[in-house]
């Protein structure tokens, strides 16, 4: 847990990255510089080859630094608590592709504005944008799901009250009378609940939706890395972040039983206990969701986006007159 949690969190999904940014963002604005380019270009030798060797001699330094540190991260897991984590490695080619994203559009921004700063700044905000529009996603999937799941438990609720109160009607008994008339209330009060919670989802799913465009077309970072988070993770009843808050409760949800009304017990510990189980649902349901995408998909139409980044820089790079 401590393994992907934070050193693939922390190390090879952030400072990693930027020190290889920092470090390879001069390559390509270095190299058309007056009086280095122009002997290469002599060679003959296509300028769609001389950018991709380039491209790919620049992926080599993450290649090589994050083998490293994984070789490291290997050896004194295995040696301090005898387990020998082999699936570290697989975040060797994980963190070169995640890194080949960003890379391509610095690559971009280089041959545009030949300068390394320039294209750094760039390359930063891009990676922001990436950031915003991920975590947006995700924040909206999670509201989206639990405003799902409290209109689906609310419904089960009206279906328990509705049975109830057909039965309490028949009776002409008095206290059963009174009865009726609360779970009437109850009823026409969760009648109101659920149409609050099917407008709030009706607006969620309106800004979700082109947020999850754009996440089909855009490079998927934080996924890729997020692979690497669910082959190493262990297929536990519980997760790590439940693990550091002390959260061991049962993940089961309790049906909504028929016999006993809200207003039979403490409505505020009520509400509270539903938020809490309806947010324990909708994060599971979420994590499940994301960890059923195929890495496939996630790689794949990554880079699509990345070739066609590529593609424009080869094009203006061999277009440009040096």
């Amino acid at each position: 847990g401590i393994s992907s949690n934070f050193v693939v969190t922390i190390w090879l999904a952030w400072a990693a990255t930027i020190l290889a940014l920092v470090s390879t963002s001069s390559v390509f604005p270095d190299f058309m510089s007056a009086g280095s380019i122009e002997m290469v270009l002599s060679k003959p030798i296509s300028r769609v080859r001389i950018f991709l060797v380039k491209f790919v001699g620049s992926l080599l330094f993450v290649f090589v630094q994050v083998l490293i540190f994984c070789a490291g991260v290997f050896v004194c897991v295995g040696i301090r608590i005898d387990e020998w984590i082999w699936e570290i490695f697989a975040a060797v080619p994980l963190v070169t592709v995640f890194f080949s994203y960003l890379y391509a559009f610095n690559v971009l921004m280089g041959l545009l504005t030949k300068s390394s700063l320039a294209a750094l700044l760039f390359t930063a905000l891009f990676w922001f944008a990436l950031f915003a529009v991920q975590s947006g996603e995700a924040v909206l999937s999670q509201v989206s799901a639990e405003q799902r799941i409290r209109a689906e438990r609310i419904e089960a609720r009206m279906d328990a009250q509705r049975e109830r109160l057909e039965a309490l009607e028949r009776s002409d008994r008095p206290s059963e009378v009174r009865q009726a008339e609360r779970t009437r209330t109850e009823f026409e009060a969760n009648e109101t609940r659920l149409a609050e919670a099917e407008g709030r989802l009706a607006a969620i799913r309106n800004w979700h939706r082109p947020l999850e465009v754009a996440m089909a077309v855009l490079p998927k970072n934080q996924e890729t890395i997020g692979l690497l988070d669910r082959w190493l993770a262990p297929d536990d009843e519980y997760t790590m972040t439940e693990i550091m808050l002390g959260d061991f409760r049962e993940p089961s949800e309790p049906e909504p039983s028929p016999e006993v009304s809200e207003v039979e017990e403490d409505d505020r510990a009520a509400r509270r206990r539903d938020r809490r189980e309806t947010n324990r649902a909708a994060t599971r349901e979420t994590s499940a969701e994301a960890r059923s995408t195929s890495a496939w998909f996630i790689i794949g139409t990554s880079l699509l986006f990345e070739a066609g980044l590529l593609a424009l820089g080869a094009w203006i790079f061999a277009r440009r007159d040096f």
